[in-house]
């Protein structure tokens, strides 16, 4: 899941909101956020967000998450 945290920047509720959106959503589904807003949550690291600086990043890390995982060897 993508989002784009725009305005307002100083949105208090944001880190709550957040964390019930991440709380709500199974473990296999990643959550993305890009935006100008994204800059002032230092906790999105804690909350399972992968931060998207740009449409080029947003592209190479859907890529990544795309790649199948390794197996381990035996």
């Amino acid at each position: 899941m993508a989002l784009s945290l725009v305005y307002p920047e100083d949105d208090p509720r944001l880190e709550g909101e957040l964390t019930r959106l991440r709380e709500s959503l199974t473990g296999e589904v990643r959550l993305l956020a890009g935006g100008r807003a994204m800059g002032v949550l230092p906790s999105l690291g804690k909350l399972g967000v992968l931060p998207i600086e740009s449409l080029d990043h947003l592209g190479a890390t859907l890529g990544e998450l795309r790649k199948p995982l390794k197996k381990a060897k035996r």
